[in-house]
């Protein structure tokens, strides 16, 4: 059963280290991306299946310069993870190309992390900016165990670069109250809690170490409650999320009643560029007395259930109990064909077989997702939501499974250019703390893609995709016309300049923009993100 898991990103965690190139990282391999880099790989089957891809598919403004990781669900045998260190043909098992593969990206080394499960590539020279990148594994890859990939694996919209190097310092995302969890000053806290920690940017996952052998305070992750004399025991290497931005990780056992704990997260830690953090991070959090095992649950989902007249590429939310923070690891999808794999799942067929989809957005309280489809849903179409209880808190309690009783059904109807579906960042969305703001709309309708334009140089307000600082008396100047994905339903926007703090920006699109049939699309005019220092 082939199956490619993803997890999620952050509401307002963008992709945002420069302005624009899509790189694709082709893997000959694929079956299963698990949710994480956390388990043991003595534990994992044999089979060996890609995981994830970081930077991920679909991820935007990745710096000229950052290392690509390759991530599979058990040891791996080192000498078949090869690339191509003398020229652009396309050979080795890890490849990168920007051309579909006509001509692949010369390497200058491959290494080995995590106990063999994770593979490390670094480009000959910086790759090249605003431009997308596809990833492939290939068949050639092996296990440990001398067990082949099921099959090849290749990323379905690959990544996009940014307009320069990132040399700038790795943060903790400080813009949402829950950047770490337990959250700082946390009280009351069960026994049984894991440790998460949103960055502002994908992260070097063979940096995320933490002691999993005693109680030195060794690693990049620590838990202590003595001010660091010793530090406690984890249960595995930290798990990942597939945007390589949030990190979750369990103590061996569970925590002591009434105890003040901290986290330290060090300067080990680094992007995918190798810039570090300036200084460490800590936080502190007070246990109760009681673990917490009880049941939770999914409250709503949008679309709700038995609603008609849905669009064709509609953002799918889905809301869960009060309070129970979600692990955004375990929040995992099938990103490439048909089979129905993943905590969250859609399908039009009782789930026989289900839709591929992206991640979109986790909710800044943790107790809300959102994913879209890879591909425009069917017209005059029923289509249902499944959450499985692979689906876990930050208390390693898997939520009751739940499946839409009717579904959703599409429009049968296709009349008008539609409109927005949905805003990345969010509109109205309060705060963003990057400075390096990609800007992505998604439609409610399939796109002709040579009417959404920017412009790309001065400050007039012209094209159909505009952003303002100033309720559009100018507009910002892009690097790039937007780039195209989801099968020309989500397009995206990368300024040429750095935001300014504190700045509040709107995104207009006009009715210029048409759907494929040529229809105008409704005027947009959004409500805007403000900029934090």
């Amino acid at each position: 059963m082939s199956r490619t898991i993803f997890r999620f990103l952050s509401a307002f965690l963008i992709s945002c280290l420069g302005f624009q190139c899509k790189y694709s990282v082709h893997l000959l391999a694929r079956e299963e991306i698990v949710a994480g880099f956390a388990e043991d790989p003595a534990k994992k089957v044999s089979a060996p299946l890609v995981n994830r891809t970081i930077p991920a598919d679909s991820a935007t403004a990745i710096g000229t310069n950052a290392k690509l990781h390759v991530s599979f669900n058990t040891a791996m045998a080192p000498s078949t993870l090869t690339v191509n260190t003398t020229d652009t043909a396309c050979t080795g098992s890890i490849l990168v190309s920007a051309n579909n593969f006509v001509s692949c990206v010369r390497m200058s080394s491959v290494q080995a992390g995590m106990a063999n499960s994770v593979f490390s590539v670094t480009p000959a020279v910086n790759l090249s900016a605003n431009t997308r990148y596809k990833v492939r594994v290939a068949v050639a890859a092996q296990a440990s165990t001398g067990a082949p990939l099921v099959e090849a694996y290749e990323s379905t919209d690959g990544f996009t670069t940014a307009s320069a190097a990132d040399n700038r310092a790795l943060v903790v995302q400080t813009s949402l109250a829950s950047f770490v969890s337990p959250y700082d000053t946390a009280t009351n806290v069960p026994l049984n809690t894991g440790v998460s920690v949103q960055f502002s940017e994908p992260v070097d996952p063979s940096m995320l170490t933490t002691n999993t052998g005693d109680t030195v305070c060794s690693g990049n992750i620590q838990l202590s409650q003595d001010l660091f004399l010793s530090c406690i025991r984890m249960r595995g290497v930290p798990a990942i999320a597939t945007d390589g931005r949030i990190m979750t990780v369990f103590p061996d056992t569970t925590l002591s009643a009434s105890t003040a704990y901290r986290i330290r997260i060090t300067t080990g830690i680094r992007d995918l560029s190798g810039n570090p953090m300036a200084s460490a991070l800590t936080s502190n959090f007070t246990t109760g007395t009681l673990t917490e095992s009880s049941a939770f649950a999914v409250l709503s989902t949008t679309p709700a259930n038995a609603v008609t007249g849905i669009s064709v590429s509609p953002l799918i939310s889905i809301a869960f109990t009060a309070g129970r923070f979600i692990d955004a690891t375990t929040v995992t999808l099938n990103s490439q064909g048909a089979t129905c794999v993943g905590s969250i799942q859609v399908s039009a067929d009782n789930f026989s077989t289900c839709v591929a989809l992206m991640p979109v957005f986790i909710g800044s309280d943790f107790e809300n997702v959102g994913v879209r489809v890879l591909a425009p849903l069917a017209n005059a179409t029923t289509y249902k939501i499944r959450v499985t209880s692979d689906l876990k808190d930050m208390f390693g309690v898997g939520i009751t499974a739940f499946t839409t009783a009717n579904g959703f059904t599409t429009t049968g109807t296709v009349t008008g250019g539609g409109g927005v579906s949905f805003l990345e960042p969010g509109d109205s969305s309060g705060a963003s703390n990057d400075l390096y703001s990609a800007f992505t709309v998604s439609f409610t309708r399939v796109m002709n893609p040579a009417t959404l334009t920017a412009s790309t140089s001065g400050s007039a307000c012209t094209g159909s995709f505009m952003v303002s600082a100033d309720n559009f008396s100018t507009c910002l100047p892009m690097s790039a016309q937007p780039v195209a994905s989801v099968g020309n339903t989500r397009f995206t926007v990368f300024p040429q300049s750095p935001l300014t703090a504190s700045g509040v920006y709107r995104t207009r699109i006009s009715t210029f923009a048409q759907d494929a049939g040529g229809a105008a699309v409704s005027l947009y005019n959004g409500a805007g993100i403000t900029i934090m220092p």
